[in-house]
């Protein structure tokens, strides 16, 4: 029996990915013994126990999970290696896994939706996985080939990526309408004013500046651009959002910016793939698509 058997190591990963056998059994379309058969099959081929399985729950062993992490790697590479055989027949087949930041949709700049359309306008057998997460986690995943491109405010430029820029984003400092500076005269509001009112920071870097303003106040932190914003508009905390994801709360009254020239902060949009020898068709046409959409000169 082969110790890179497919079939094995894509059964364990899900069952990892779904918690236990039951989950992954639907997605696998094989019962909950036969998933138990591979796991068994799999821990004998390689001689220790991956995962504790009984009324205790499903846990992975500390040799399980670098088997899974190890496995994952393992898959994604295949199915890419598959992939660029295809491509070299001209046939758009398999995965396409895209990352973007949150709160994109309000961004006109950021075309997705559209570059989506035209892309799937082609004829196509394209396995299409698109995940929200942070800046980080988002290049972290293209380094480790788990994304194959993604769209965010990239400001580290790792070596092995390649960038393109997309568009400036500017952060305003909101208060929400139950907060004491919401009637204040924005002529007396200065940094100095900020320091005794808690503060709320997304837990990526998104150099916004709100970082100076930092006093006496409390600081929340939150992992998304919607838990800031509900934040903000409880009328406890200041908080940096983009103009446009703020906009139509601020039309509703229920959020207003802070005019001073210090509160405005802008971070670059960028497309990033990784530096390969050899792009994957699916890959170079999907950033062609979207790059062809953007307004103004696109550079790397």
């Amino acid at each position: 029996m082969s110790l890179f058997s497919e079939k094995l190591l894509r059964t364990f990963c899900k069952v990892v990915e779904h918690g236990g056998f039951s989950g992954a059994q639907y997605e696998l379309g094989i019962s909950q013994p036969a998933i138990s058969c591979h796991i068994r099959d799999l821990e004998t081929i390689l001689g220790y126990r991956l995962c504790e399985r009984g009324r205790s729950g499903f846990h992975l062993t500390e040799r399980g999970q670098s088997t899974y992490e190890k496995s994952k790697k393992i898959l994604i590479q295949f199915e890419d290696f598959e992939t660029e055989l295809l491509g070299l027949r001209d046939v758009l087949k398999g995965p396409l896994r895209i990352g973007v930041v949150d709160a994109h949709l309000s961004n006109q700049a950021v075309p997705l939706s559209e570059a989506m359309g035209k892309f799937f306008d082609r004829d196509n057998d394209i396995q299409l996985e698109l995940k929200v997460a942070s800046p980080t986690e988002l290049e972290l995943e293209l380094i480790n080939g788990t994304l194959h491109l993604a769209i965010g405010p990239f400001t580290q430029k790792l070596d092995g990526l390649n960038y393109y820029y997309i568009s400036s984003e500017t952060h305003l400092l909101y208060c929400g309408e139950k907060h004491p500076l919401f009637s204040t005269d924005p002529t007396t509001i200065t940094p100095k004013t900020l320091r005794d009112y808690n503060l709320c920071h997304r837990t990526y870097n998104t150099h916004s500046g709100i970082e100076l303003l930092e006093g006496k106040g409390q600081i929340a932190l939150v992992s998304n651009m919607e838990a800031q914003a509900s934040l903000i508009m409880s009328g406890k905390f200041l908080g940096a959002l983009p103009d446009h994801y703020a906009r139509p709360w601020v039309e509703k009254g229920n959020l207003r910016a802070l005019e001073h020239e210090v509160f405005v902060w802008k971070s670059d949009f960028h497309l990033a793939t990784r530096s390969t020898a050899v792009q994957r068709n699916a890959i170079s046409l999907f950033t062609q698509d979207f790059l062809s959409l953007v307004s103004g000169p696109v550079t790397s």
